[in-house]
Order: structure tokens, then C-alpha cells, then sequence
């Protein structure tokens, strides 16, 4: 589990397990997206904000890795970086 600074507030990264390869994101209380593997070596993710991604079915893919994935929910949520 990793944190993040927000408005002076420490608040926890927590991904909820939906099935063997897709996980909610939460930054405390707020829904972010979720993320899911769909080969074995890339992670994709949809945006609780997906209105804010220039693709017409608010996915995005092909992150290394799944905290790499995360760190985009959290700019596309307009969250500073850990």
C-alpha cells in the first residue's frame, strides 16, 4: 500500500480485488478507476474520470507495471504524484 500527500493529508492507496486480474483503486474514500492485466505483462485502466481521456471508451493501455497504472488514475483525477 502506498500514500499520498492531499491537501495536507496523508491518505492510503487501497486496491480492492474484483477477480484475478482486475482491482479497484481507492485513494481513502475516493474511487479513482480501476485496473486490470489483460496479458501477462501490461496493465490497462479505466478512469472513474473517464470523461477526461481523449479516447472514446475511456480506457487506457499498456502500463509495465500496476503502481505505474495507478500513478495515471491519479493525474487523471487531478492528484499530485506520490
Amino acid at each position: 500500500m502506498f500514500s499520498v500527500v492531499v491537501d495536507g493529508r496523508v491518505e492510503d492507496i487501497c486496491y480492492k480485488r474484483q477477480n484475478e486480474w482486475s482491482y479497484l483503486v481507492y485513494l481513502g474514500d475516493r474511487y479513482l478507476g480501476q485496473v486490470f492485466r489483460i496479458r501477462s505483462k501490461a496493465w490497462n485502466l479505466v478512469s472513474a474520470n473517464s470523461s477526461d481521456i481523449p479516447m472514446s471508451l475511456g480506457e487506457m493501455c499498456g502500463f509495465m507495471t500496476r503502481d505505474a497504472a495507478t500513478e495515471m488514475l491519479m493525474r487523471l483525477n487531478k492528484i499530485g504524484g506520490r
